[in-house]
């Protein structure tokens, strides 16, 4: 089994560690200590917990030889892991390749599948998203008038808010010098896919 999964595996059924305190007490401790540690930690400044952590020399072990992979595989030889999926990958790509290279191209290949499924799974969102709406919007017609909601499982508010916001179009026709002055220039590149 791997390590990220015993970890989560224990989070779950012991209720007791998040994955990441795992990961951190074993990065922070692992050659100083070999029988039981208690790791003590404030949560959200409203708690204050402690926890006896043994020691897992298999887990260690395993952790230890990620870490020499990664090191390694990736950071030695320059190069990115594999994309993962997270917001911290998309930070990592948006830092390492800024700004595109005006009327430069590559051949696509090896993708069409990848990019199908892509397609596929844009589309079960789509449903998922028009489901979710409906049953909001049901629950929002039981409601009419009425500004909270609750059964013996949920809490439900619908509340009135007031948002004041900037007419940007109207500022930029009518004060152009303002709209200048205080308009701020962001650089992004956008990821398209469409048929050929």
């Amino acid at each position: 089994m791997q390590d990220s999964q015993r970890i989560q595996r224990r989070a779950v059924e012991g209720r007791e560690y998040p994955a990441p305190l795992y990961f951190a007490v074993y990065a922070l401790y692992d050659r100083d200590w070999k029988k039981v540690l208690v790791p003590c930690s404030s949560v959200l400044g409203k708690e204050f917990i402690c926890r006896k952590l043994e020691w897992d020399g298999e887990l260690a072990a395993g952790l230890v030889a990620a870490e020499r992979h990664f090191w390694e595989s990736y950071v030695e030889k320059g190069a990115l892991p594999p994309p993962d999926g997270s917001k911290a990958f998309d930070a990592v790509l948006e830092q390492y390749f800024h700004a595109a290279e005006k009327k430069s191209a590559v051949e696509l290949v090896g993708f069409d599948g990848k990019l199908s499924r892509r397609e596929e799974i844009m589309q079960q969102i789509s449903g998922l998203e028009k489901e979710q709406k409906r049953i909001e919007q049901e629950v929002k017609l039981f409601m009419q008038d009425n500004e909270l909601a609750a059964s013996g499982k949920y809490r439900v508010s619908w509340s009135s808010v007031e948002t004041a916001r900037l007419d940007v179009k109207r500022i930029r026709e009518e004060h152009p010098e303002i709209y200048q002055a205080y308009a701020k220039v962001s650089n992004s590149r956008r990821f398209q896919v469409r048929a050929a």
